[in-house]
């Protein structure tokens, strides 16, 4: 994630949808759900993206490297997962 700023910054990474918020889901219906939530991790920063937070922090100009876990487990069942993962940059504070 590139940052372009010229003053303190927090990097904050969530999961905007509103059910099973963190989790990888199919599109059928109901969605199937993988059984542990997705993270991110920046350096020793980890987020859960059952409840997002944040993942970075700094001053002026950036580049930090997010990296995106999902545990699988043979419990869970095959099909085609996704999540939408937003990052949010809040300058100024």
């Amino acid at each position: 994630v590139e940052i372009d700023s010229n003053t303190l910054w927090q990097l904050g990474v969530r999961d905007p949808k509103p059910t099973n918020t963190g989790y990888m889901t199919t599109n059928d219906v109901p969605p199937r759900v993988l059984t542990n939530s997705m993270r991110v991790a920046a350096g020793a920063n980890l987020v859960d993206l059952r409840t997002g937070g944040m993942l970075a922090n700094g001053a002026g100009d950036s580049l930090v490297n997010a990296e995106l876990r999902q545990l699988v487990v043979p419990q869970d069942p095959p099909g085609n997962y996704s999540i939408d993962v937003l990052f949010e940059a809040v300058a100024g504070f």
